[in-house]
């Protein structure tokens, strides 16, 4: 009997230091973790700040950097244009089809007061473009042509800005990029999720760039209007891939009176972790065209008529070409299209969504006001 008592109590002994232990081992485990957390905090806070992207999106990376233009003159801006032509335009692989009547529903109208007309530009190896005219009934004198990016068909993106434009008076005309939104892919071309417009590489060759697949239906697009409804200004709206598709657009038709460009793009030398698609980066390209001739042709015309260029971004947009770094080339830009009779100009907004939101849509419409009044900022820079 004693003998059993004795084992109870150091059997007792032996499970409370046991659980003596558990606790303390517990309490240590919990201090190492709470320790260790403090530790990660500070190491997140100090490598990764709360930017979208940790410091990669500021100038002061960028101290060497120094802007450089090739266009001094408008017989430079002409030379330029042409070559970009010779190499871009490519009409002669499209026709173009006018379509009316069921593509309303494409155009989700909900007013009898306007129609649409689908401009369906058949390309001959079936990377086609299908772009949608939406007009007012009573005829409208101003087009804006908006272009989308890579987030499919441009009313499904930004239809309030859209109707926004349309309340204001203006003609649209919605494009969306090759092999995206209602443009079909064709069967014999590979897709890569990482980079969508890759395969067009496959269709290049000596008489046909990749580039040519973007801009040459936005200019045949421009040649219905002024042909068939003889619009009196023609402006450009483009986010994302569609803002980039402004930027060539704009510097190889001059026809684009007023040309706003959405977190499209920067120079090759000032992108970190915003590099792009193919045809953002094609070297060989941007060798000859470097983006900030393209900005600067984007603004001027050789025949004295004036045009504005306008790059919107979002400090910080969780997509590309947040931050501040557009400034590093903001007034030699607009420096150099003022001596030619234009105005570029570069606008940062606090934001961090990658769309059209209501401060951008009121400068936007402000902007082309102003224009349609002959009225127009003085002095080239960064708002």
């Amino acid at each position: 009997m004693k003998n059993n008592l004795n084992q109870e109590l150091t059997m007792r002994k032996s499970l409370t230091r046991v659980a003596m232990c558990s606790v303390l081992m517990t309490c240590i485990t919990f201090a190492a973790l709470y320790l260790y957390r403090s530790r990660l905090v500070e190491l997140k806070k100090r490598i990764l700040p709360s930017d979208p992207v940790p410091q990669l999106d500021n100038k002061n990376l960028f101290k060497a950097y120094r802007p450089e233009i090739s266009i001094k003159s408008k017989d430079d801006a002409s030379y330029k244009r042409s070559r970009l032509k010779e190499i871009l335009l490519s009409k002669n692989s499209y026709t173009l089809e006018v379509r009316r009547g069921k593509e309303r529903s494409d155009c989700q109208l909900d007013s009898e007061g306007f129609e649409c007309y689908q401009l369906a530009f058949i390309e001959e190896n079936g990377v086609n473009s299908n772009a949608f005219l939406i007009s007012h009934k009573k005829r409208s004198r101003d087009l804006v042509i908006y272009h989308e990016g890579h987030d499919g068909h441009s009313l499904d993106r930004e239809k309030e800005f859209i109707k926004r434009l349309m309340l204001e008076g203006y003609d649209i005309m919605l494009f969306d990029m090759p092999l995206i939104g209602k443009n079909p892919t064709p069967n014999t071309l590979p897709i890569v999720a990482r980079d969508p417009h890759g395969s067009l590489r496959l269709l290049e060759s000596r008489n046909r760039h990749l580039i040519s697949f973007f801009v040459t239906p936005v200019v045949m697009g421009i040649d219905f209007a002024k042909e068939k409804r003889a619009y009196k200004t023609v402006s450009m709206v483009g986010i994302s891939g569609g803002g980039w598709t402004t930027v060539l657009s704009a510097a190889i038709d001059e026809r684009i009176d007023v040309a706003f460009s959405i977190a499209g793009s920067l120079p090759l030398e000032l992108r970190t972790y915003d590099m792009g698609d193919s045809e953002q980066i094609h070297t060989s390209f941007y060798k000859e065209f470097p983006y900030l001739d393209l900005y600067t042709l984007g603004s001027v015309a050789e025949n004295g008529k004036h045009r504005e260029f306008y790059q919107i971004f979002f400090d910080r947009d969780p997509c590309c070409f947040s931050g501040n770094r557009a400034q590093l080339y903001s007034k030699e830009v607009g420096a150099s299209a003022s001596r030619l009779g234009g105005l570029f100009r570069v606008v940062i907004e606090k934001q961090s969504k990658h769309s059209i939101q209501k401060k951008t849509t009121l400068f936007i419409l402000e902007r082309l006001r102003a224009f349609k009044n002959n009225r127009g900022f003085d002095a080239a820079g960064s708002r």
